[in-house]
């Protein structure tokens, strides 16, 4: 990323991820980008889980 990187990025958990998703399209956002870290089958599948509330 450089030295000069200086975007806002805001670490949430599985948790806080639908409160989270609901506020950024409150706030007026149509798309976002999730960087999950680790990046693994298992954090793929818990993050899949809790969009799936989103859904409904």
């Amino acid at each position: 990323m450089g030295d000069t990187y200086d975007a806002k990025v805001r670490t949430v958990t599985p948790d806080d991820l639908c409160d989270h998703v609901r506020g950024l399209a409150q706030a007026g956002a149509t798309h976002l980008q999730l960087v999950l870290d680790p990046i693994t089958a298992e954090s793929v599948d818990v993050v899949g889980e809790s969009l799936a509330d989103l859904e409904g």
